[in-house]
């Protein structure tokens, strides 16, 4: 019965001390100067997105232009039954924008150069 233990015990101490991470040591060469570096030519450096935004509303009111955590982006005054136009310019990886208009909250896909919104 000892012999059974103490085989069991040596075979699992094989087993965890033979495998072992494969780790790929090839070393990563980081460019030492700006000209070394190797940019896609279809890279785009923009940070920023713009859209020319058209809203309109039924009354007067403040139009708020927010991000999905509530951070404002833009903020005007509606005239009732007249367009508003601005261009509203959002971080690239921003998606979408919720409109907040006299009571009403609305979510704008951003998937066009120009977006409109008319409020009932």
């Amino acid at each position: 019965m000892k012999n059974y233990i103490l085989i069991l015990i040596a075979s699992f101490a094989l087993i965890i001390t033979s495998c072992k991470k494969e780790i790929d040591n090839e070393p990563v060469e980081n460019p030492q100067d700006i000209q070394e570096l190797v940019v896609p030519l279809d890279f785009d450096w923009k940070t920023t997105a713009e859209f020319q935004l058209t809203l309109s509303g039924p009354t007067n009111g403040l139009i708020e232009v927010t991000n999905a955590e509530g951070f404002a982006y833009q903020k005007a005054f509606l005239t009732a039954n007249q367009t508003y136009t601005t261009k509203l310019t959002v971080p690239t990886f921003e998606k979408k924008v919720t409109l907040k208009y006299a009571g009403q909250e609305v979510i704008l896909d951003l998937n066009a150069a120009e977006l409109q919104y008319e409020f009932k």
